[in-house]
């Protein structure tokens, strides 16, 4: 296991950055996707476009819900996607969608998940980030279904200033 993927796996699991709420808000965003599929299909086509991207990774599946990692090229910073099904009938799912940036620091500096639990207070915004992230997966996904995925932007992050 290299330098970033030890680091990864700590961050994964403390998310600093997403502990407190108001503090949060600045660096995380929540839509709701509606799509004309079962759940286990439209989480199966989210699983493989995860798979499928450049810089997202599929992370950890549940029968209701997904988190999908996505991590930049050069300095590696992580945001985490959590898909989680809200609803379902026989033809149409509702999804609960929120990326969040995990931490500060990116993991290319040494020890940057503990410092940032230190760090979780400091205020930080993504100026649109998130949106964008989920918005590459939607997409993805939608392709990989064939299927338009409805989208409603719930709460935007505070940085996003983007209409």
């Amino acid at each position: 296991m290299g330098f970033i993927a030890w680091q990864r796996s700590i961050q994964t699991k403390l998310r600093p950055a997403l502990v407190l709420p108001g503090v949060r808000n600045l660096h995380s965003e929540e839509q709701t996707w509606v799509v004309a599929a079962s759940a286990k299909e439209t989480l199966e086509a989210i699983w493989k476009a995860a798979s499928e991207l450049e810089e997202y990774e599929p992370a950890k599946r549940e029968e209701k819900k997904l988190t999908v990692d996505y991590l930049t090229t050069k300095l590696k910073w992580l945001d985490q996607i959590t898909i989680e099904v809200v609803s379902e009938s026989q033809d149409s799912t509702t999804l609960k969608v929120v990326d969040g940036s995990t931490g500060f620091l990116p993991l290319t500096i040494p020890l940057a998940p503990l410092l940032n639990i230190v760090l979780c207070w400091f205020p930080f915004g993504d100026n649109g980030k998130c949106a964008a992230t989920m918005s590459t997966l939607r997409k993805k996904t939608a392709q990989n279904l064939g299927k338009d995925i409805n989208r409603e932007v719930v709460r935007k992050s505070w940085t996003n200033f983007a209409k």
